[in-house]
């Protein structure tokens, strides 16, 4: 076995940030808990649009100050698109539903078949964060176990290899396929705007 030197582990490291930054990679957090990736503080650093995909937007919609962020982005005449799984209970849908009806020219959301393996945010068509969903965190009912304790990658726009223009794509063409909630598309100006 070969010796390593602990300058060999420095320029390992220098290598991989150099490698991640290629990837527009710009930090991460240990959980979804800390202050630069939680739903709250993403929604407030949306200007124009916020694109969710997840399960069922349960730390978005239940809590007091997504409605006030809706009026706020809705008087910047903005986005907020929220692709969820079909499999939500009728209580989330409807309360789902309800918010889309008061903010028609801001708030869309459709479902998608089975569920997704990521949970994404992307902010402004600028800002990626992303995480996985393992097998091995949702529940038997579709809820996610450990959903607040899930570590979160944050990508930037900018690097020519930037992993936001994939997930970007990827997000399009599942919304592309996914049901609306509201059942039709009320809105064609919106439904052929893609990241593309």
């Amino acid at each position: 076995m070969a010796d390593h030197s602990p300058l060999d582990g420095v320029q390992e490291l220098a290598r991989l940030a150099r490698v991640l930054s290629m990837f527009g990679v710009v930090g991460g957090t240990e959980t979804l808990t800390e202050d630069l990736v939680r739903p709250e503080k993403c929604m407030r650093r949306a200007q124009r649009s916020l694109h969710f995909m997840g399960f069922g937007a349960g730390k978005w919609r239940s809590e007091p100050w997504f409605r006030e962020e809706l009026e706020r982005i809705s008087r910047r005449e903005g986005e907020v698109r929220f692709l969820i799984a079909q499999v939500i209970d009728q209580r989330a849908l409807d309360a789902l539903a309800t918010l889309q009806t008061e903010f028609p020219n801001t708030l869309q959301v459709r479902l998608m078949e089975g569920r997704s393996l990521f949970r994404i945010v992307i902010v402004d068509r600028r800002q990626l964060i992303v995480s996985h969903y393992g097998h091995e965190v949702i529940l038997g009912n579709g809820q996610n176990a450990q959903g607040w304790q899930s570590p979160q990658l944050i990508v930037e726009d900018g690097a020519e290899w930037s992993l936001l223009t994939p997930f970007m794509i990827l997000y399009n063409d599942v919304w592309e396929r996914s049901v609306p909630l509201n059942g039709d598309d009320s809105s064609p100006q919106r439904s052929h705007r893609s990241f593309e």
